[in-house]
């Protein structure tokens, strides 16, 4: 299973090189057995991702043919030029990561593995804060939106009381159908 996994990401990554993104979470779900070792792979997402183009381009020095899949122009992380209104499309993962946050401890009882849930829904929403100037992050976080939306039906389990059920559903997924609805009526127009 493993060599086709391996396989598999890299013949998507021929596809669109965001993909790349894929081999290192398999490996972090495949090699996890200790919790600790979440808050590590965690950290390393971020230093690769804000280091990622002096790490691409020690790479390409290396294998230089490398360099005719991916332009490293798009990829660095430069802040300040981005509209304000990209990132607030992600308000509705943004809820989901603190739902899942607070409500932790009760997820676990329901998700064994939930730990991986949450971790991919916060990279998922910090990949929406990221798009306010870099769109390489917004593509990279399509891979965390499965697992997100994966955790949603166990945050709201997690409730005890059916009223707290209905105000986390409400603001999960009131303001996804608005965003929805936002962006159907944004591509029509």
């Amino acid at each position: 299973k493993n060599i086709k996994a391996y396989i598999t990401i890299l013949i998507a990554a021929s596809f669109h090189t965001s993909a790349i993104v894929a081999l290192p979470i398999f490996i972090f779900m495949d090699n996890n057995k200790n919790e600790k070792i979440y808050k590590y792979y965690f950290a390393l997402f971020l230093i690769v991702f804000f280091f990622s183009r002096s790490i691409l381009e020690a790479i390409y020095s290396v294998f230089p043919y490398l360099n005719q899949f991916m332009i490293l122009d798009d990829i660095s992380v430069d802040f300040g030029n981005g509209s304000l209104l990209t990132p607030l499309k992600g308000v509705p993962y943004y809820i989901v990561s603190i739902f899942a946050l607070i409500k932790r401890k009760s997820i676990m009882k329901i998700m064994p593995k939930a730990d991986i849930f949450i971790i991919s829904s916060f990279i998922y929403s910090f990949s929406w804060l990221l798009t306010f100037n870099q769109y390489w992050a917004f593509r990279m976080g399509w891979y965390f939106f499965l697992p997100t939306i994966i955790l949603i039906p166990s945050i709201i389990s997690s409730a005890e009381k059916k009223k707290e059920k209905y105000i986390i559903a409400f603001f999960i997924f009131v303001p996804m159908v608005l965003f929805t609805f936002r962006q159907i009526y944004i591509t029509i127009s």
